[in-house]
C-alpha cells in the first residue's frame, strides 16, 4: 500500500502520494484528491462506530452467557458408561469456555484497535482488511490470505505431531 506515512505504510489517493505523518490534513496543506481522502476518513469513521457497537454487542451477549456449574461437576459414577458420558460433557463444556474466552480476547482486542486506529489492518501484512471480512468477522486480526497462511502453518504442526506421535 503506498500514500500516507504512518504505521501501516503509505495509501494514495486518485494515484498522488500524500507527504506527512497527518496524510495531508494539517492547515493549509491542499493536495489533489484530499476531498475523497477527507470522504474516506469520515467513511471509515462512520463505519468504524458502527464495528464498535457490533462487537460490544457481541461482547455483552459473550459475557451474559452463563455456563452451568452443573455441566463441570465430576460425579461419582458406577457404571462405566455413565463416566465416560460425564467425562465427554464435562469436556464438550470445558472447550466451549475455552473458546469463548479467546473470543472475548479477540473482541477486546479489536476495541483497542479501532481506540488506537488500527482497527481494519492485517497485523501480518499490514494490508487494510477488506471492509467484508470486518462485516462478516468484525474482530478479524488479519486478511483472509494472511489468515489462511496461519492456519494451514498450524495444521501442519499438528500434522508433525501427530505423525511424531
Amino acid at each position: 500500500m503506498e500514500g500516507v506515512e504512518g504505521q501501516h505504510g503509505q495509501y494514495k489517493s486518485d494515484g498522488l502520494t500524500r507527504a506527512g505523518k497527518d496524510g495531508g490534513r494539517s492547515a493549509g496543506s491542499f493536495i489533489p484528491g484530499g476531498l475523497k481522502m477527507a470522504q474516506q476518513i469520515t467513511a471509515t469513521r462512520s463505519e468504524n462506530t458502527h464495528q464498535k457497537r457490533v462487537l460490544k454487542a457481541k461482547l455483552a451477549e459473550l459475557l451474559g452467557a452463563s455456563t452451568r456449574i452443573e455441566d463441570l461437576r465430576v460425579d461419582n459414577l458406577a457404571d462405566p458408561l455413565d463416566q465416560i458420558k460425564s467425562a465427554l460433557d464435562r469436556e464438550m463444556t470445558m472447550n466451549q469456555l475455552d473458546a469463548r474466552a479467546h473470543l472475548v480476547q479477540h473482541i477486546r482486542a479489536a476495541l483497542g484497535a479501532i481506540s488506537d486506529g488500527t482497527y481494519g489492518f492485517c497485523e501480518s501484512c499490514e494490508e487494510r482488511i477488506p471492509l467484508k471480512r470486518l462485516k462478516a468477522v468484525p474482530w478479524a486480526r488479519r486478511c483472509v490470505r494472511c489468515q489462511m497462511d496461519v492456519e494451514s502453518q498450524r495444521q501442519g504442526g499438528s500434522l508433525l505431531m501427530n505423525v511424531a506421535a
